[in-house]
């Protein structure tokens, strides 16, 4: 019977050092992404602030010859609120998309992959431990072979 107490003891031992250290290493994991996440964002943020002042630069000399152009043909006042809307479309559409491209974006993917598969691991492991039979475990969890399970 003491026997049995200290297998059991043992084995609680064993399983909370390793959910202990599973927790740990997803910890590791979401900093180690968001690090690079953020030197990413902070990369692309710097070439865009960059960039910005020769675009907008750019931009009103293109808006201005486009407009003194079409002024010719239609009228300035009509050239300058075409050249208008024309900005103002391609301004939505580029806004839209960015906006899109924000928000599909999916922060930490690697950490939720991985306690995904911790949690169907760990409900396999309770319906073993209860005789039941479960679902197959994720891709890249091997299950304990039958001679080696307690």
């Amino acid at each position: 019977m003491e026997t049995t107490k200290r297998g059991v003891r043992e084995d609680l031992r064993r399983l909370t050092d390793g959910l202990s250290r599973l927790v740990r290493e997803h910890v590791e994991l979401a900093k180690a992404e968001l690090r690079e996440e953020a030197k990413a964002a902070a990369l692309d943020a710097a070439m865009a602030a960059v960039a910005l002042p020769f675009l907008l630069a750019a931009l009103l000399l293109f808006d201005a010859a486009l407009a003194l152009a079409l002024g010719t043909l239609i009228g300035a006042v009509w050239a300058c609120l075409l050249v208008g809307l024309l900005n103002l479309g391609i301004g939505g559409l580029l806004g839209l998309t960015a906006a899109m491209r924000l928000h599909a974006r999916s922060p930490l993917a690697d950490t939720k992959l991985e306690l995904r598969r911790d949690r169907m691991l760990l409900e396999q492991l309770g319906q073993t431990m209860q005789g039941q039979r479960g679902p197959l475990p994720p891709p890249g969890i091997r299950p304990y072979p039958p001679e080696a399970r307690p």
